[in-house]
């Protein structure tokens, strides 16, 4: 499976709805028989990574350039189910 967007707006960020949505959408995931999860995040976005990272993710490589607004890699990350 991959997860193509993944976002809280700013105002209820902090609050725990995104650990909630992920650890909601890894089980169904599982239920639904996937195997792997991947998705993509700015290099820069430290919190999105944490996030991944407390559920397991690992990175799995970098697209250069990916972010066409600034230019910006993209950290692929990926996790075993």
């Amino acid at each position: 499976m991959e997860i193509a967007n993944f976002a809280v707006i700013p105002a209820e960020r902090r609050k725990g709805f995104g650990n909630l949505m992920l650890r909601l959408l890894l089980q169904t995931a599982r239920d639904m028989g996937m195997r792997k999860v991947t998705l993509e995040t700015r290099e820069s976005n430290f919190p999105a990574i944490r996030l991944y990272e407390k559920h397991g993710f690992e990175p799995l490589g970098h697209r250069r350039g990916y972010y066409p607004d600034t230019n910006e890699n993209a950290l692929i990350l990926c996790k075993s189910l």
